[in-house]
């Protein structure tokens, strides 16, 4: 299995989605229960996220599987504070304020994800719109958060004539020593050869 996350050179921490809660310590016959709306959400830390456990290959947000589904499905949002992700049905909506905390508390400085392209942002008008395929979400005076899109004209496989979101894609680039200021390259979509698809299931 892959990494949930990686960090580099202690300064940025780079993974798919976003932020995490603390796990809880899981009481005897609770094992695979969904949390409840009215549990306590606490924010994780990078210890946390070393000891955690990996979910298996499709982590679905019960039991011991809490932590990765957060690091996989978790979205930034304007407003301060941390709460479940409705939206998505697993994960949290984390704000400004989160993010700042993790920041100081684990010496980073900059959190990379890439899990939002331009479809979901089109949905989320509050947020900045993904359509140079990066955006900064989150700043403030212990570092930043930001997303990384790196497919460009979402989404790729449309019948004809149905609308793409035309989006322009990234990659960032950190350079030492410190490797937490990203260089930004943006990038358009190449022409797709013609093709057909042939698939011969007969036996």
């Amino acid at each position: 299995l892959l990494p949930l996350a990686a960090v580099v050179n202690r300064a940025t921490l780079v993974l798919h989605g976003g932020l995490f809660r603390k796990p809880h310590k899981r009481k005897r016959g609770r094992q695979g229960r969904r949390p409840h709306e009215d549990e306590p959400l606490e924010l994780g830390s990078l210890d946390d996220l070393r000891n955690g456990n990996t979910g298996g290959r499709d982590p679905d947000g019960t039991g011991a599987s809490i932590l990765a589904t957060d690091v996989l499905w978790s979205d930034p949002m304007r407003a301060d504070g941390l709460k479940l992700n409705h939206a998505r049905g697993v994960g949290l909506l984390f704000g400004p304020d989160a993010t700042q905390r993790f920041l100081e508390h684990n010496s980073l400085r900059l959190i990379v994800r890439s899990h939002e392209g331009p479809d979901s942002r089109i949905k989320n008008k509050r947020m900045e719109q993904m359509s140079a395929g990066f955006t900064e979400d989150h700043a403030g005076t212990h570092g930043k958060l930001v997303t990384v899109f790196s497919a460009a004209n979402y989404p790729m496989y449309l019948p004809d004539g149905e609308d793409r979101c035309s989006n322009s894609a990234a990659f960032l680039t950190l350079s030492g020593p410190a490797f937490c200021e990203p260089v930004v390259t943006s990038f358009g979509a190449a022409q797709r050869p013609e093709g057909k698809c042939y698939y011969d299931t007969s036996g």
